[in-house]
């Protein structure tokens, strides 16, 4: 073969394996290309639902500042109505109702000094129960004694 010749075959030789080349890298940059598209479009999605939920995130915010304001306009109306009733109540009101208070008081601790008697003879009636019970034993048993002597 000639120089020529070979020249031609070394060329035909480079242009197949660049053309293999060139095929692997296709296929391998298409996948490449499609998974940055993809990627793309996830993204898009992610930031749209991300605005999303900045938006409600917002919307949020203000009704919970609202509903805030509520609560404080309610407290202060309750404030003013316990206010007013605290006004209206005049002393003499309120001297009947502490003598009220004293009589419960008063006849609270007459109860429970009630119920401390109460208790106490029960206490002693349980006592002399079990004593009462003692000597009965006692008693039949001196008597079966008694009765075995004779």
């Amino acid at each position: 073969m000639t120089t020529i010749e070979l020249q031609t075959s070394n060329v035909k030789r480079k242009d197949s394996s660049q053309s293999k080349l060139s095929d692997v890298r296709r296929p391998s940059e298409m996948r490449l290309l499609n998974q940055v598209d993809v990627l793309k479009v996830e993204n898009a999605h992610l930031t749209s639902q991300v605005e999303k939920l900045q938006k409600s995130m917002k919307e949020a915010v203000r009704r919970s500042s609202e509903r805030e304001d509520r609560i404080k306009h309610a407290l202060k109306a309750v404030d003013r109505v316990a206010n007013s009733k605290r006004q209206k109540c005049s002393p003499r009101d309120s001297d009947i109702v502490c003598e009220e208070n004293a009589k419960i008081m008063k006849r609270i601790d007459d109860l429970e000094k009630e119920k401390e008697i109460l208790l106490t003879g029960f206490k002693k009636q349980l006592q002399l129960i079990k004593n009462l019970k003692k000597q009965k034993e006692i008693l039949e048993s001196s008597v079966e004694k008694w009765k075995v002597l004779k």
